[in-house]
């Protein structure tokens, strides 16, 4: 989820998920300081990821250890997580985002902004009315998606039985589009879809 970004001699990565340590998640022989840094650095990462109530305005905002463009995967899975406070959501909404591919349930309606996977969970209902570009979409089944002012999908946007997505300012696609049975894609102002364009059964693309 988060490799040690920047100007470093050694690789390190680790997916915030149980323990660590620096020898474990690292690549190439690393000496006493950059050992500290890479501890001190995960050690921040997994004190954010267990109590983001606590630690994440700091970390996440302003000056914080994670709050540069490059940790915006680390953002979304703080603004997602239901223990974050709703303050706080506001906030990293704002900011540039990478989505893991999380299924959610509910976006801020600051978010303007997607780059990676947004998953709709299954029968969910969001409104994303201040979202204008957003990477990949995946509406799940029985789920409904409406973006009245996204314009650019750069991937595929794929809509699963039963589901809704609307974005009628939708004009790019920079993969392919998939519909699946009784599924409904409706973005009149399309014109341009790089991959397949396909529509299964019963399924209404406009």
């Amino acid at each position: 989820m988060s490799d040690f970004r920047g100007s470093y001699f050694v690789e390190a990565e680790w997916d915030g998920k149980g323990d660590f340590t620096p020898k474990k998640i690292t690549r190439g022989e690393m000496n006493d300081k950059q050992k500290r840094v890479i501890n001190n650095h995960y050690s921040a990462l997994k004190k954010l990821l267990s109590d983001p109530a606590e630690h994440a305005e700091r970390m996440c905002l302003g000056a914080g250890i994670f709050a540069k463009p490059e940790y915006g995967d680390i953002r979304w899975k703080v603004m997602i997580d239901p223990r974050t406070p709703e303050s706080v959501i506001e906030k990293i909404a704002e900011t540039e985002l990478y989505a893991d591919g999380s299924s959610i349930s509910f976006l801020h309606p600051k978010v303007s902004r997607i780059e990676g996977v947004i998953r709709v969970a299954d029968g969910s209902i969001i409104e994303a009315p201040a979202l204008t570009k957003s990477g990949y979409v995946d509406v799940s089944e029985n789920a409904t998606f409406t973006a009245p002012a996204l314009t650019e999908v750069s991937g595929s946007v794929y809509v699963s039985e039963n589901a809704t997505f609307t974005a009628p300012a939708l004009t790019e696609v920079s993969g392919s589009v998939d519909v699946s049975e009784n599924a409904t894609f409706t973005a009149p102002a399309l014109t341009e879809v790089s991959g397949y364009v396909y529509v299964s059964e019963n399924a209404t693309f406009t």
